[in-house]
C-alpha cells in the first residue's frame, strides 16, 4: 500500500462513525476466526495422519463431527473433558456409567486409566 492509500485509509475512518467501527471490528474478528478455524481444522488433520490414524480415526472424528453438527475442533475439547470426568470418578473410587431413563445401568464404563486398573489388578492376587 503507498502513502497515498494509507492517507485515504486514514481519513475514511476518520470519518465513520463508533456503530460503523463496532461492525467493522466485529466483521474482520469473524473474518480472523473463520482463518484460524480452517487452519486449525487443517492441523488437527495433519497431525493425526503423522501419528498414523491416516483413516480410521480420521473418519471417526468427521462421522461424530457430522452427528453432532460441532466442528471438529469441539470433539476433542468434549472428549477430553468426558475423559477428565472419567479418570477424575476413578480416582474418587467411582464408575461412570449410562443410564437409561429409569436409572438402571445399560454400560458401566471400566478401564479408563490402565495404571489404575492394573494397580487394581495386582492387589486383588
Amino acid at each position: 500500500m503507498n502513502e497515498t492509500q494509507k492517507d485515504h485509509v486514514a481519513e475514511v475512518i476518520k470519518k465513520i462513525t463508533a456503530e460503523e467501527f463496532e461492525t467493522l471490528k466485529n466483521f474482520f474478528i469473524d473474518l480472523a476466526n473463520e482463518a484460524i478455524q480452517k487452519t486449525l481444522l487443517a492441523n488437527i488433520d495433519s497431525y493425526m495422519n503423522r501419528l498414523g490414524y491416516e483413516t480410521e480415526l480420521t473418519q471417526i472424528l468427521f462421522t461424530l463431527a457430522d452427528e453432532a453438527k460441532i466442528p471438529r475442533d469441539k470433539i476433542f475439547r468434549k472428549a477430553l473433558g468426558l475423559f477428565k470426568i472419567a479418570l477424575d470418578a476413578e480416582a474418587e473410587g467411582n464408575h461412570l456409567a449410562i443410564l437409561n431413563p429409569e436409572d438402571d445401568i445399560i454400560q458401566d464404563i471400566v478401564g479408563i486409566n490402565p495404571a489404575q486398573e492394573a494397580t487394581t489388578e495386582s492387589a486383588l492376587k
